[in-house]
């Protein structure tokens, strides 16, 4: 006896009743299904995957499985490793006061004193004496105001009449050599530092020198004094001879003072290695022998040889003050050579300033 039944894409079917409970297939679409029996007694049909559609399933299933596997596994593992892992001693965390505190001991140490070589600190003590150079050349740069009042007061003595014109004259020149003595004992001061320059350097001899010839020049300074005052011969006229001879001896050997304190400040330019700065020196030198000494030497000479008590001829006065121009023409243009000087000088601290800090 057969029964009819639908495939699952509902074509009818017709099986023999035995098969129920069995497999069948349909004979247009060729797919596979179970024959069941309801509760109602009618037949219906249940679809059968395929081999392959359920393979795929299978697979679908197992690439699922391993989906969830793989993510499930590298957070077991991450589980696992993390479990195994020893943990590590976390670091002492460094506040904001300890590193404030690091900083301050560095600036302290940028802060600490200076350790200096032996060579550093004698060229600091060069460099000390340039200094006391630098402070006689700015106290030279007063002594033509010394000189002209000096003049002013020897001139204005005779003429107006005024007693004791001797007296005046000479506490005007001594006052004036001791303002020159004071300016040479300060550069021969700072050049007697020249004695903890390098062997190199060259200036032991001119260091000697220039205290040779601030000894001389005090004990002729001193004989000029005396011999002025008439302590050595009674005689006037005899007295302000000698002392005028050892006032010519001590602007001699003040010439040659200055001559080696040039040489000096030339010697240290060459150990420095500067050449335009060791040939400013005797440049300076040579202009202010002329518009400066030459000036102080012909005041001198007209001190000795003029008597302005008589009443003097045109000539001589045209010829005094063709010199005073001159004079206040060489007092103008030593200023320029001052200065000059003393920047001369402040170059060559500086120079050696940057040659000890290159050590």
């Amino acid at each position: 006896m057969t029964i009819k039944v639908l495939c699952p894409n509902g074509h009818a079917v017709e099986v023999d009743e035995s098969r129920v409970g069995a497999t069948a297939a349909c004979l247009e679409c060729l797919t596979p299904f179970d024959v069941e029996r309801s509760e109602l007694g009618s037949h219906h049909a249940r679809a059968k995957p395929s081999k392959r559609r359920r393979d795929d399933d299978d697979d679908d299933d197992e690439e699922d499985d391993d989906d969830e596997d793989e993510d499930e596994r590298p957070a077991k593992k991450k589980k696992k490793s993390e479990g195994i892992k020893k943990p590590e001693p976390e670091k002492p965390r460094r506040s904001r006061r300890d590193s404030d505190d690091d900083d301050d001991d560095d600036n302290d140490d940028d802060r600490g004193p200076k350790v200096f070589s032996k060579q550093q600190r004698n060229l600091q003590m060069v460099r000390l004496g340039l200094g006391f150079m630098q402070g006689g050349i700015i106290a030279l740069a007063l002594l033509p105001f010394v000189n002209f009042m000096a003049g002013l007061v020897t001139a204005g003595a005779g003429p107006a009449g005024i007693a004791g014109f001797d007296i005046v004259s000479t506490i005007a020149t001594v006052f004036q050599f001791l303002s020159i003595a004071a300016v040479d004992a300060l550069i021969a001061i700072g050049i007697s530092f020249g004695f903890f320059a390098p062997a190199k350097a060259e200036v032991r001899g001119t260091v000697v020198g220039a205290l040779i010839c601030i000894g001389l020049m005090v004990f002729f300074l001193l004989i000029a004094g005396l011999g002025l005052l008439g302590v050595f011969v009674e005689d006037p006229v005899v007295a302000k001879n000698l002392g005028n001879l050892f006032i010519g001896l001590f602007g001699l050997i003040e010439l040659v003072f200055f001559v080696i304190a040039m040489v000096y400040l030339k010697s240290i330019a060459g150990f420095l290695r500067d050449i335009l700065l060791a040939s400013e020196p005797i440049n300076i030198l040579f202009e202010f022998t002329f518009w400066y000494v030459i000036p102080l030497v012909g005041l001198i000479l007209i001190e000795k040889y003029v008597d302005f008590t008589r009443e003097l001829d045109l000539i001589t006065i045209f010829v005094i003050m063709g010199f005073w121009l001159f004079m206040i023409g060489g007092t103008i243009r030593s200023y320029f050579l001052l200065f000059r000087w003393i920047n001369c000088v402040v170059k060559l601290r500086a120079l050696v300033q940057k040659t000890i800090d290159d050590m």
